[in-house]
C-alpha cells in the first residue's frame, strides 16, 4: 500500500516530539475537522433548505409522504443489513489494506441482496400502509442500495485520517446534484418522481465521486475471515444503531401507517424544521468531541471545563432556535411553504422544545464514550425509546401528527435532561453552574419573545418584510441580554465563542498555508 493510504498520525515518538506538541497536533486536527464540517453542513442544509421551499411550493404534502413511505421501507432494510465494517476500519489500528476487499465484496453482495428484496416486498410495503403508489416507487428506489454498495471502499481513509476536506467535496457534491435533478424534474412532472429522481441521482453521482476522490480500487474478495473480524467490532454499532433507528424513525412508520402519505408528509416537514439544530449543530459537535473527550479523559479539571463550555455553547445556541419557531412558525409556514402547509405548524413547535433538549443532552453520549463507559448511552437510547413506544400509539390515535410530536417531547424532553444531568455527575461539574448556563439564555428566550409579541400588539402587519424585522428584534434582543448577563455574573458564551473562531481562523490559515 502506497503512502496516499497510509494513516495521517503524525511522527511516532521516535521522532522526539514532546506530548504537548502531539496534543497541541490533535488540537489542530480537531479544529480542522470541525472547520470542514460546519462548512459541510452549512453548505449542504443551505442547498437542502432552499431546494426544499421550492419544492414545498411545487408538490402536494400528499407526494413528500409517499416518498417518505418508500424511504422507510428502504431505511428499515438498510439499518437491520449493516455490517459496522467502516467503523471497525477506522477504528481498527495498524495498516487495514488487507481488509478493503473484504469489506468491499460484502457492501456489493449486500446491497444487490437489498435491491432484490425491495423490488419484490413493494407490493406488501405498498398494501401495508394503504398506499398503492409507494409499491412503484420502491421498485425503483431498489436501485439505490444496489448502487451505495458499489461506493469505492477507499473513501473510509478520509474518515480514519480526518481529512474532511474530501468528505465535504464528497458530500456537498452529492446534495448538490440531488437538489438539481430534484427541482428540474419537480417544473416538469410536479410530482413525487422528481424526488425519486434526486434521490438516485445523489446515489449516481456520490458513487463516481467516491472513485474519482480516492485512487485505491477494491476488487472481489470473498475472504470471510477478514469479515468476521471486523464484525466481532461491528455488530456492537449495528446494534447502537438498530435502536437509534427505531427511536429516529418509530414516529414516521406510525405516522404514516395510521394517519397516511399526506399527514407522513406534514409531519415529516415539521420534523425536519424543528430538528435544524440537532442535525447541523450538536452532529458536528458529537464528530469532533469524542477523541477530545478521550484525549483529556483522565484530567478531571479540564474535562469537567470542556463539558461545561460545550453545554453552554449548545444552549446559547439552540435555545433561541427552539424559541423562534414557536414564535415565527406560523408565518414562517404560509410565506414560505405555503398555506398547504398550515397543518403542520402544533407539531413543529412542539417538536421544537424536544430538538432543544436533545441538541444540549446529545453530547453527553460522546463524553460517555470518551471516557470508556459506552454501556450508559446504550441504556439512555434505550429507555427513550421505552418511553417513546409507551406514549406514541395512544397519542397518535387521539391527536394525529400533534399527538406524534407529544409523544416525541415526552421521550427527548426527558431524556435529554436527563443526560444533562447525568453528563454534570460524570465530570463532577457543580449543578448550579449547568442550571445557570441552561437558566440564562432561557430567560433571554422568554424575553426576547415578550418583547416581539409586545411589537405585534403596537404594529398589526403581514408581509415578509414585518417577519424578518420581527426576527431581526427577537435576535438582538437575545444576544442583548445574553451579552448583559455576561458582563454581569460571569456568563461565558461570548467570550467562547470569540475564542472558538480565533482557533478556528488560526487552524484555516494552515490548511491554506
Amino acid at each position: 500500500m502506497n503512502s496516499e493510504f497510509h494513516s495521517i498520525t503524525g511522527p511516532s515518538a521516535a521522532d522526539g516530539r514532546s506530548s504537548c506538541s502531539q496534543t497541541e497536533a490533535i488540537d489542530g486536527k480537531i479544529i480542522q475537522g470541525s472547520l470542514w464540517l460546519f462548512g459541510l453542513k452549512l453548505t449542504t442544509r443551505s442547498i437542502g433548505f432552499l431546494s426544499t421551499l421550492v419544492l414545498a411550493r411545487l408538490l402536494a404534502p400528499s407526494e413528500f409522504g409517499t416518498l417518505g413511505i418508500a424511504v422507510l421501507a428502504m431505511g428499515i432494510l438498510e439499518m437491520f443489513s449493516q455490517t459496522g465494517f467502516d467503523s471497525a476500519l477506522i477504528q481498527k489500528k495498524g495498516g487495514i489494506s488487507e481488509y478493503l476487499d473484504a469489506t468491499w465484496t460484502i457492501s456489493a453482495a449486500r446491497g444487490f441482496l437489498l435491491c432484490v428484496i425491495l423490488y419484490f416486498s413493494a407490493h406488501g410495503v405498498g398494501a401495508f400502509f394503504n398506499t398503492p403508489r409507494a409499491e412503484e416507487i420502491l421498485r425503483v428506489l431498489a436501485l439505490a442500495p444496489l448502487l451505495s454498495g458499489l461506493e469505492n471502499v477507499g473513501m473510509v481513509f478520509f474518515s480514519k485520517q480526518m481529512a474532511f476536506r474530501k468528505v465535504f467535496i464528497y458530500e456537498m457534491c452529492g446534495n448538490a446534484v440531488n437538489a438539481a435533478v430534484a427541482v428540474s424534474c419537480a417544473l416538469v412532472t410536479r410530482s413525487v418522481w422528481a424526488l425519486v429522481f434526486g434521490l438516485l441521482a445523489n446515489r449516481v453521482a456520490t458513487v463516481l465521486l467516491s472513485y474519482a476522490l480516492h485512487p485505491y480500487r477494491p476488487r472481489f474478495d470473498f475472504h470471510m475471515g477478514k469479515a468476521r473480524e471486523l464484525f466481532g467490532f461491528g455488530k456492537w454499532i449495528l446494534g447502537t444503531q438498530i435502536v437509534l433507528f427505531l427511536v429516529n424513525r418509530g414516529d414516521n412508520f406510525f405516522v404514516g401507517k395510521f394517519l397516511g402519505p399526506a399527514a407522513l408528509g406534514l409531519y415529516g416537514m415539521a420534523f425536519n424544521i424543528a430538528y435544524l439544530p440537532f442535525s447541523e449543530i450538536t452532529q458536528v459537535l458529537c464528530k469532533v468531541m469524542f477523541p477530545a473527550y478521550a484525549l483529556v479523559q483522565d484530567r478531571e479539571d479540564v474535562l469537567r471545563n470542556t463539558y461545561q463550555k460545550t453545554v453552554q455553547l449548545l444552549a446559547f445556541l439552540s435555545l433561541p432556535f427552539a424559541g423562534s419557531v414557536l414564535l415565527f412558525s406560523f408565518d414562517f409556514t404560509r410565506l414560505f411553504l405555503g398555506e398547504k402547509w398550515i397543518p403542520m405548524v402544533g407539531s413543529l413547535q412542539i417538536l421544537s422544545f424536544s430538538a432543544a433538549c436533545l441538541s444540549i443532552g446529545g453530547i453527553t453520549g460522546n463524553l460517555l464514550n470518551g471516557i470508556g463507559k459506552p454501556n450508559i448511552v446504550m441504556h439512555f437510547v434505550s429507555l427513550r425509546l421505552l418511553i417513546l413506544g409507551a406514549s406514541i400509539y395512544p397519542c397518535t390515535s387521539r391527536w394525529g401528527i400533534e399527538g406524534t410530536a407529544l409523544a416525541v417531547l415526552a421521550s427527548g424532553t426527558s431524556i435529554g435532561l436527563f443526560q444533562i444531568l447525568w453528563g454534570a455527575r460524570e465530570c463532577k461539574c457543580a449543578l448550579r453552574v449547568i442550571l445557570s448556563d441552561l437558566a440564562i439564555p432561557l430567560a433571554g428566550v422568554a424575553a426576547s419573545s415578550l418583547l416581539v409579541l409586545l411589537l405585534r400588539e403596537l404594529w398589526n402587519t403581514t408581509g415578509f418584510g414585518n417577519f424578518f424585522l420581527q426576527a431581526a428584534v427577537f435576535l438582538a434582543a437575545y444576544f442583548s441580554l445574553c451579552y448583559l448577563a455576561e458582563r454581569i455574573n460571569g456568563y461565558q458564551a461570548f467570550t467562547r465563542i470569540r475564542t472558538i473562531f480565533l482557533k478556528m481562523a488560526a487552524a484555516r490559515s494552515g490548511v491554506m498555508a
